[in-house]
């Protein structure tokens, strides 16, 4: 079998997972390491060093495995298809390499009691008039992209015969047709309108984000933060540019206004904008961990309040006593939810719900 375009976007996907995997743990602020809180004095120490190698060379050799199955399935007639497993392989396979040393750095935590005698204390924030604002000019690349969609399809759409396809197989073959005027006709225009709001809503909602200070270097960890979200929520804005280029090339392809080409390079923006919009998060560090002041700040020696009980596996955070809805991840770049909130439940059943119930409604219609 040739390798195709499907092969190469797996390629690409596993080579941006292996690497993101790997250097994940420094990534992360130095005093959480796999989803552990760890004190002022321990932070760069032997003990944590030493973990994180152990994980990087592990992360190697799962990243070696996929690639190994993704270069030799294409080969192979009728498991070709299972290439595109392997960037999912490394992922599901860094979960239990996560695990397992995290599990080792609790018990050297606890045997050796990290935080015996270490002054703890919470930071609460107050509103300085430093957070960050959303700047909605990130989002005139996807307004172009979504008007240029509509205008093009206003212009083709009497020229359509009555009935078109809508769905193609992976090689270009349609495989699936509708009547122009079904609302299957235009799902790429009505799913960028909606991933434009929902991207949107995102924006809006990191800016607002509570700040987790460090209690060590309280102003610098809110510099950092403030500089983090706000290039979040640019990023954000720019992803709905890049699938909204994907959904409009879809688009053009089901009114026949470009060729029907494999289906997989419509992908190719998608793709690019989600490693692309990436590396500057990563750059940053989670929560802007790696971003660098301009004033170095005297540590206060002060450590966090350890609270690794209410992080389930460094990874869930399930916390009663917290009102807030999303907080920064322990392990990784970005936010997760608090899981002890009713309205995280909520929100997150409504994002999972928003795309199935788009679709029934365009086959009701239909």
């Amino acid at each position: 079998m040739v390798f195709n375009i499907v092969f190469w976007d797996s390629l690409i996907v596993w080579l941006f997972i292996s690497v993101a995997e790997a250097v994940m743990p420094w990534l992360t602020p130095k005093s959480i390491q796999f989803g552990v809180r760890i004190p002022p004095d321990k932070i760069g120490s032997s003990e944590v060093l030493e973990p994180r190698r152990s994980f990087v060379m592990v992360q190697l050799l799962i990243a070696a495995g996929a690639f190994l199955g993704l270069v030799l399935l294409p080969l192979i007639e009728g498991v070709s298809w299972l290439m595109t497993a392997a960037p999912v392989a490394v992922l599901a396979a860094s979960f239990p390499n996560y695990l397992r040393v995290r599990r080792g750095l609790i018990r050297l935590k606890n045997s050796e009691g990290w935080f015996s005698g270490v002054s703890q204390q919470t930071f609460v924030e107050v509103q300085d008039g430093a957070e960050p604002r959303v700047n909605f000019l990130y989002m005139l690349p996807a307004v172009a992209v979504l008007l240029l969609t509509v205008v093009v399809g206003v212009d083709v759409y009497p020229s359509l015969p009555s009935i078109i396809p809508v769905h193609f197989t992976a090689s270009g073959q349609a495989n699936g047709f509708a009547s122009k005027s079904s609302p299957e006709a235009f799902t790429g225009i009505i799913m960028q309108a909606v991933l434009l709001v929902m991207f949107t809503g995102i924006a809006a909602a990191v800016v607002r984000t509570r700040r987790s200070i460090e209690s060590h270097a309280p102003s610098t960890s809110l510099w950092q933060q403030n500089r983090f979200k706000s290039i979040a929520a640019r990023m954000m804005l720019l992803m709905s540019f890049f699938i909204g280029l994907t959904l409009m090339l879809s688009q053009f392809s089901i009114w026949g206004v470009i060729p029907r080409a494999d289906a997989a390079l419509t992908v190719i923006p998608s793709l690019v904008g989600v490693i692309g919009l990436t590396i500057p998060m990563m750059r940053a560090g989670q929560y802007g961990s790696r971003l660098k002041p301009s004033a170095n700040e005297q540590g206060t020696g002060i450590a966090n309040v350890d609270d690794d009980r209410v992080w389930k596996a460094g990874a869930v955070y399930f916390n009663r006593g917290d009102r807030a809805i999303l907080v920064p991840k322990r392990f990784g770049v970005g936010w997760t939810f608090n899981f002890a909130n009713p309205l995280s439940w909520l929100i997150l059943a409504v994002i999972i719900a928003l795309p199935v119930v788009l679709v029934l409604i365009i086959r009701f219609v239909h």
